[in-house]
């Protein structure tokens, strides 16, 4: 409702270039048996000032109706007036003048106002202290309000029952029915709460005493010193907590610091949002349901900025200067913070007592505090129409070269809105506030989802899958589809006459034309047309309305409505103004809400499928059974980046829910444990510890692989266990049989092995058939090579379990060396009892095979970079044996016989070195090559 009450003709008068101080004298006698009022008034000024008076209504005597009338310190403006009020606004029992009772100035005044009434009446006015003096039959009562006003208002009445309290300094009343009383302690105790929250964000109350008084019509109204709540609703829940609040804050906002109508009327949207919003329980869904009203009632005939907003109307002004002004003042302190917000409007309010403030004083206090120009940003809201541009043009996933997961996204935005931004992972969420239109986001995890705005921090435009089939949709549109059937039209007409350009139809005229893009209204849960829309009707009993989407829009809606009594469905109209925010309402039941996607929504990543002996399984699911193993083996297929992000999940969330883990890693041999050590305390540098552990030979898969993996593990210092043998010795059985071994070779293989596993024979010899080389004829000797590389991790996992019995080792592996048990799992059980558990990502399903197998999505990874070359080492260098058609190393200009000596300035020795700082080279790079013992340095460009 509109809180500041003044009648068109007043705000047209205003005028806002004056500065003096008007002093206005009323002394009015009032005689309720006839209705009429008598006053005389004095104005003067403390300099000279020409000022309008509205006379319009009144017998006046002592001065000529005018434009303008003079006043100053020496010329005093006395005139009687004399007013016969028709409506029922002076009634033997109540006096209620609010609009145009005397004749108002068009300038701020420092009112004097004396009331003569009979004895009987108690009266109410805008004052700090009040006076009585009786005579006779008659009263004299004076108000005293030394401050600045825009008018002065009277209530009185001969059924009032007057309570007051001190509390903190402030005398608060209430001037109740005599029926009412017994309200009187809770509306003090709880309006000294609200006035005790207030005073502690915005500054002390205005005034000495603050009073409620009940009045005789439906109001909810706001002036200096007090507020009048209607009869009819004084006694609901909803007015103690939610319009109570809303009037007292009116007490800084439109009844201290006054509205410039001219520029716009920003006292609703402020009070609105530090009240309804600050005070509700889900102040996102808050604000969900702020801008779901703006969409069923505002659009492009009827929209306006919000400086031509003066006071409420209808719907569509609500939507606009309560609606769309609170979620500006939400953007201002989600974009500037909490302290530099709060600051501002204490500047705004210290500022503006007592005189008329605009939407540039709260421009200049924000930019004061925030010490940022912010015209741009207000000028966009306050002087254009429409809403935030918020919108996805292009996002996409990835593993970056520094161990991150990285989402890339580009907003179509303005440059000034930040938009609050969530991304879920298995385990995780992450927070982000997006500033630019191109950002890139990382996180420690797989992004799965990612949610703008889930918040609603921006006044945006919802996408279809947001906005739910809320019964302002109905209220809001003024022509929608109407289906009722013939011998059901006089019980529904209630409903047909809210419409004022609806089209009603009958079943018969179904089109699913006639329901595309628009809101459907569909009278009876059994009319026919319900079963060509959703298949069904609606099995629901009473008096109702349902909202359902339209299948065949995006944004609309389709209305059931149902009733078998005319009043019953009056009172259902009636009940449907006040729930505009629900999906269902049924005069029996409790009203219901539709839920609904929360922000705009982008899959990122599918969440791995998990499948167990019993049937999928959640990822979650997953943690939690396995969590209490002693070794947990998880598989690959070694170039899958997709396979390494589960690896690193399982690694991640374990050690988050506190298991004391170990990674146990096939990528290293275990004779480079020192330096594996070294690197994860920190002890040398990820490049040395390539180098030291002789990476790129025993291991030749892309080591951005795994760098997500070993980097969580130096931060949080878990232990990395090299599990492997020394590829020359599996290199050199695999060719020539174990028996090949030196006796120093036979050092360094596990004393316990077993080859009789026939069933692993069998499916190594499969595997054997597809990829076996000219350099591996014999399959009894990669045989050997396979069962010796199995026992030595087996037997490296063993002996560290031994010595730290708390540890949970999770071993990172091919699939091949886990399927079916038969390669790492057996040879451990076979040397310790331990409980185990295996995972495979993306393997056929097979009885026994695993306890789990995954299949997570693909991810995209930037491997290291190719040069494109073919190179041999020697004493001098790299010598580049031939250069690739095209590659990135021909455009550079690298020819065959160049020896490489250096790549971005960094001496080349080896081909691991050359590999080392290919992992995350600059996009701009630089290449030095000794040709025909000439020096020459290349620029390579990796695109």
């Amino acid at each position: 409702m509109n809180k500041i009450i003044y009648s068109i003709a007043i705000i047209l008068l205003m005028n806002m270039t004056s500065h003096s101080e008007i002093f206005y004298s009323l002394n009015v006698s009032i005689f309720p048996e006839k209705g009429i009022l008598k006053g005389k008034a004095s104005i003067t000024s403390d300099k000279k000032e020409n000022i309008k008076i509205n006379l319009k209504g009144f017998k006046v005597y002592g001065i000529k109706e005018r434009e303008f009338y003079t006043v100053s310190p020496e010329k005093t403006l006395s005139f009687s007036f004399e007013k016969q009020f028709k409506e029922p606004l002076i009634t033997d029992n109540y006096i209620y003048l609010i609009k145009n009772w005397y004749p108002v100035v068009n300038s701020l005044a420092v009112y004097s106002l004396t009331v003569e009434l009979p004895q009987d009446f108690t009266a109410i006015s805008e004052a700090e202290n009040i006076k009585e003096r009786y005579s006779g039959n008659r009263k004299t009562v004076s108000f005293f309000f030394p401050y600045p006003t825009e008018a002065v208002h009277l209530i009185a009445s001969r059924n009032f029952t007057v309570k007051e309290k001190y509390i903190n300094g402030i005398k608060i009343k209430t001037y109740f029915f005599k029926e009412d009383k017994g309200l009187s302690d809770t509306y003090i105790r709880k309006a000294a709460d609200y006035i005790n929250l207030y005073q502690k964000l915005i500054g002390k109350f205005p005034y000495r005493t603050f009073s409620v008084v009940e009045n005789l019509f439906p109001t909810g109204y706001s002036m200096p010193t007090f507020t009048l709540i209607g009869k009819q609703i004084i006694k609901y829940p909803f007015i103690l907590n939610k319009s109570l609040p809303h009037e007292i804050l009116h007490q800084w906002f439109g009844c201290s610091v006054y509205v410039d109508f001219q520029n716009g009327n920003w006292s609703e949207g402020l009070t609105t949002y530090l009240s309804d919003h600050f005070l509700d329980k889900d102040r996102a869904s808050y604000r969900k349901n702020l801008i779901l009203k703006y969409l069923a009632f505002v659009n492009k005939k009827n929209e306006y900025p919000l400086k031509d907003f003066v006071y409420k109307r209808n719907t569509v002004d609500e939507a606009i200067g309560y609606g769309k002004a609170a979620m500006f003042f939400h953007y201002l302190k989600f974009y500037l913070g909490d302290e530099v917000f709060l600051g501002s409007i204490r500047d705004f309010y210290l500022k503006n007592r007592f005189k008329r403030a605009s939407w540039e004083d709260i421009e200049t206090s924000f930019e004061k505090i925030s010490k940022k120009d912010l015209s741009k940003l207000f000028d966009r809201w306050i002087k254009e129409k429409g809403m935030v541009k918020l919108d996805i043009q292009d996002i996409s996933s990835y593993i970056d070269t520094d161990g991150l997961f990285k989402t890339k996204i580009k907003l179509d935005k303005d440059n000034d809105t930040v938009v609050s931004t969530h991304i879920q992972s298995y385990t995780d969420k992450y927070t982000f506030l997006i500033k630019k239109n191109i950002e890139t986001l990382a996180t420690e995890d797989v992004p799965l989802k990612l949610a703008l705005d889930k918040e609603y921090n921006l006044f945006r435009n919802l996408k279809e899958d947001e906005i739910p089939p809320v019964l302002y949709f109905f209220l809001g549109d003024n022509s929608p589809v109407i289906f009722v059937e013939e011998k059901n039209k006089s019980l529904y007409k209630a409903v047909i006459d809210m419409f004022p350009t609806k089209k009603i139809l009958f079943p018969r005229d179904f089109k699913y034309s006639l329901i595309k893009n628009k809101n459907v209204v569909v009278l009876g849960k059994n009319n026919p047309v319900l079963k060509r829309i959703i298949g069904k009707t609606i099995d629901e009993n009473g008096t109702f309305i349902k909202g359902i989407k339209n299948p065949f829009s995006e944004r609309k809606s389709i209305f059931v409505i149902n009733t078998n009594s005319k009043e019953k469905l009056l009172f259902l109209i009636k009940k449907i103004n006040h729930y505009g925010s629900y999906t269902f309402v049924n005069l029996e039941k409790k009203p219901e809400k539709t839920d609904s996607k929360k922000g705009i929504e982008v899959v990122l990543n599918e969440p791995a499928v998990v499948i167990d002996k019993r049937g999928f399984i959640s990822f979650k699911s997953l943690l939690k059974q396995i969590k209490d193993m002693n070794v947990i083996y998880v598989g690959e297929q070694h170039t899958k980046f997709s396979h390494h992000t589960v690896q690193y999940q399982i690694i991640k969330s374990l050690y988050q829910e506190g298991v004391n883990i170990a990674i146990g890693m096939e990528m290293f041999g275990r004779r480079f444990q020192k330096y594996i050590d070294m690197y994860i305390h920190g002890k040398i540098t990820e490049e040395d510890m390539l180098k030291k552990t002789h990476y790129f030979t025993q291991w030749k898969y892309d080591y951005n692989l795994y760098k997500p993996i070993l980097r969580f593990a130096k931060k949080h210092r878990i232990p990395v266990l090299g599990l492997n043998i020394d590829n020359k010795i599996v290199e050199k059985v695999a060719r020539k049989g174990i028996d090949s071994l030196s006796k120093e070779d036979f050092e360094k293989i596990p004393k316990k092995v077993d080859f009789s596993n026939l069933n692993y024979k069998n499916y190594l010899l499969r595997i054997f058939g597809i990829h076996s080389s000219k350099a591996l004829k014999n399959f009894d000797f990669f045989y050997q090579s396979q069962v010796l590389w199995d026992e030595t991790m087996a037997e490296t996992i063993s002996d560290y379990l031994k010595k730290n019995k708390n540890r949970t080792v999770i071993v990172l592996a091919g699939n091949g060396h886990l399927a079916f048990g038969y390669g790492i799992p057996d040879r451990v059980k076979r040397r310790l009892t331990v409980k185990q558990a295996i995972i495979l990502n993306g393997e056929q399903p097979e009885k026994g095979k695993a306890d789990y197998f995954v299949f997570p999505s693909d991810i995209k990874g930037i491997s290291s970079k190719k040069l494109g070359i073919y190179v041999e080492e020697t004493d001098k260098g790299l010598k580049v044996e031939s250069v690739i058609k095209t590659s990135v190393a021909e455009k550079a200009g690298i020819r065959k016989g160049d020896i490489i000596t250096a790549f971005n300035g960094q001496k080349i020795n080896s081909l691991s070195d050359l590999k080392i700082l290919l992992i995350s080279p600059p996009e701009k790079s630089s290449i030095t090559v000794l040709r025909k013992g000439k020096k020459i340095t290349l620029t390579v460009l990796f695109r």
